[in-house]
């Protein structure tokens, strides 16, 4: 994640990023219950027209039981912080291997609300999930309810391997498009906003984020659903995540002695990103041999070797075609084992280069 550092002090540090596991995270937010977010409700239409149904009940199904992603989002905050992230802009494969090997202790506790509940009850609840008592939960108990809890202190196991599973689809088939397109924008935002900060006081900057939050004796209090508040003096570092899906909230999470603050940011109108994308493709589709590579894509993956001895040509001569595909937003990447496997997961593309091809082989 690019990142701007600005010391606040010896034992403090902000610094500005933005990540695409957390923004798909908030994405999923912002579907699972779209009424109340007025800055991405173009965005979440269309979203809803192009995600296969099945997803999308998933999707709906994960976020009414648990509190619309939100500890979610905090998990993928925690697992892509500067200690534990490996910066990488194009993909989530680092965060979904870190999400598989952390610990079922680590899981639930973020999962459940983190900072809202006892830690060292945790180990306990996983051993026994019927010992779990509502009176231990304290606030938590007002965004998940306590018979999900339960059950899922029950099926950790099963239900962390479902969320896997439905990010990945998620990302395969939807979002890896989105952020690709969306991309330039936190990018900008980025250094919109780390020029704003460089010129005022931190507090002031951190306190124009949101009407709700207000500094009083050393503490910065969050007015949400209920109240929170943190004494800033313990923060010895400050996250400012760039993100077009917070709004209208204010988004924060604090771990051990992290705090992160989402920047709400509005997002792009759609007819903001048509012409550059139209020259994008057509530039991609404006040569055979990437016409050629997409019909094979189409039907199959490919290694860059694999597609180098098909078409007769060097792999870095495929190379530089399958960059510009990528920039495109037209294939994807996945790594399996030692091999980098290009392919299209998106339906839409599929379905048109296939009747161009069609097309094609009629004339």
């Amino acid at each position: 994640m690019p990142i701007i550092n600005n010391t606040l002090s010896v034992s403090r540090n902000a610094y500005f990023a933005y990540n695409p596991a957390v923004e798909m995270l908030c994405s999923l937010h912002v579907l699972s219950d779209y009424s109340h977010h007025e800055n991405c409700q173009a965005w979440a239409e269309r979203a809803h027209k192009l995600l296969q149904p099945s997803l999308l009940e998933k999707i709906t199904e994960y976020g009414a039981k648990y509190a619309q992603f939100g500890f979610i989002i905090d998990i993928a905050d925690h697992l892509c912080d500067r200690s534990n992230y490996e910066e990488n802009l194009d993909d989530i494969n680092d965060f979904i291997q870190r999400l598989q090997t952390m610990s079922n202790n680590e899981f639930a506790y973020i999962f459940l609300g983190a900072n809202l509940i006892n830690h060292e009850k945790v180990d306990d609840w996983l051993k026994e999930p019927q010992s779990l008592d509502k009176k231990e939960l304290g606030e938590a108990i007002n965004y998940v309810h306590f018979s999900e809890m339960q059950s899922f202190l029950q099926n950790i196991d099963h239900i962390k391997s479902e969320l896997i599973q439905m990010l990945t689809e998620y990302w395969d088939s939807f979002f890896h498009v989105e952020w690709q397109t969306l991309k330039p924008y936190y990018a900008k935002k980025l250094e919109e906003e780390s020029t704003k900060f460089a010129r005022v006081d931190t507090l002031e900057y951190i306190l124009s984020l949101h009407s709700d939050l207000e500094f009083k004796d050393s503490r910065l209090i969050m007015k949400k659903k209920h109240e929170y508040s943190c004494n800033l003096d313990e923060m010895k570092e400050i996250t400012l995540y760039i993100s077009l899906f917070s709004s209208p909230h204010l988004l924060l999470n604090i771990y051990n002695s992290r705090l992160s603050i989402y920047v709400n940011t509005e997002m792009p109108k759609v007819e903001d990103t048509d012409v550059s994308q139209f020259v994008s493709f057509a530039k991609a589709l404006g040569d055979v041999m990437r016409f050629n590579i997409l019909l094979s894509l189409s039907k199959d993956s490919y290694t860059t070797k694999d597609l180098a001895l098909k078409y007769k040509i060097t792999p870095a001569s495929i190379s530089k075609h399958l960059k510009i595909l990528k920039d495109a937003n037209l294939i994807h990447h996945k790594k399996k084992k030692n091999f980098v496997h290009y392919c299209i997961n998106n339906p839409q593309l599929l379905k048109c280069i296939r009747e161009l091809s069609e097309l094609f082989e009629k004339e």
